[in-house]
């Protein structure tokens, strides 16, 4: 991950609720520090032998075979519900639990960078030892003056400031690199991101083809319909009285049939009024007239 080359370099530590991460920005770059040797992270796990010595991360699990009673697997969630860190009948305090864990952090640190940074910042656990606790333990474990940011804000910064392609990353890594993109840009912006119009990309957009739908309609005059009262359960009806009750016929099919009747009524008798009377032909039969015949008798 890169950026504007920077000239002092600077180291974030995180101790977080599982793991412990490491980060450096430097000749402008920002990169991970492996602390747990062929992994990023380093357990933060604690061990108490029985003489007294404390061991912390891949130390501690090696060491646990040995005298499995005094391991201590949560460590950071003992100092957040407790405040101290009990094992082999010893009560260690926050500030010594811390020491012991920047120590161990920072001289992998060194180790690894061939060189003191110049500037270092502890992000601080939510809710975990307050601000005096982190910079008495940074002085006890020999690591000097300490910037102390808090988690929430380290991660924020992550997350407004990361590049897309370190999206999704595992949220035990964010702290470190989240701080130190807060001492690069600054807490990360609040609200709505701006929208990316086609004006930013290409300097100017060309009318759109088809405008786009208009929005939906979320209230009614003066009411939102959030406001409006639910509707009521639909009741079915029994369907024993269904059965018992006879069947009607609707009364819309009435009104029809009643009018589809009365028309063709009507049409009928408009047809008869319209058709022409047939003619009547009286046949007389012709009127013979016999003339009288006269013979003569001798």
């Amino acid at each position: 991950m890169t950026d504007a080359p920077s000239a002092p370099s600077i180291l974030a530590l995180h101790l977080g609720l599982l793991e412990a991460h490491a980060a450096v920005d430097r000749a402008g770059r920002i990169d991970l520090i492996a602390l747990g040797g062929d992994r990023a992270g380093m357990p933060m796990v604690l061990h108490v032998s029985t003489g007294g010595d404390v061991t912390v991360g891949e130390e501690a699990l090696q060491r646990a075979d040995d005298e499995p009673d005094g391991f201590v697997d949560d460590v950071m969630g003992h100092l957040l519900d407790d405040g101290v860190v009990e094992a082999s009948g010893r009560a260690l305090t926050a500030e010594t639990v811390l020491a012991y864990l920047m120590a161990q952090s920072y001289a992998r640190c060194l180790q690894i960078l061939d060189g003191a940074p110049d500037q270092v910042v502890v992000v601080r656990a939510a809710g975990g030892p307050d601000e005096a606790t982190y910079e008495a333990a940074a002085g006890r474990g020999l690591v000097g003056d300490i910037l102390i940011l808090d988690e929430t804000r380290a991660w924020s910064a992550f997350s407004g400031h990361a590049p897309p392609g370190t999206r999704g990353m595992d949220l035990e890594r964010t702290g470190v690199l989240g701080a130190l993109l807060w001492l690069r840009h600054g807490d990360a912006p609040t609200g709505p991101e701006p929208i990316v119009t086609r004006e930013d990309l290409e300097g100017a957009a060309p009318t759109p083809v088809r405008q786009p739908a208009p929005p939906s309609v979320v209230s009614v005059g003066p009411r939102s319909v959030f406001d409006a009262p639910g509707s009521k359960p639909l009741v079915l009806p029994d369907p024993a009285q269904a059965r018992r009750r006879p069947r009607r016929t609707p009364v819309p099919l009435l009104v029809f049939l009643l009018v589809a009747i009365l028309g063709v009524l009507g049409y009928l008798i408009f047809v008869d009024d319209e058709e022409p009377s047939p003619s009547v032909t009286t046949l007389t039969p012709p009127t013979t007239t016999e003339v009288p015949t006269t013979t003569e008798v001798p």
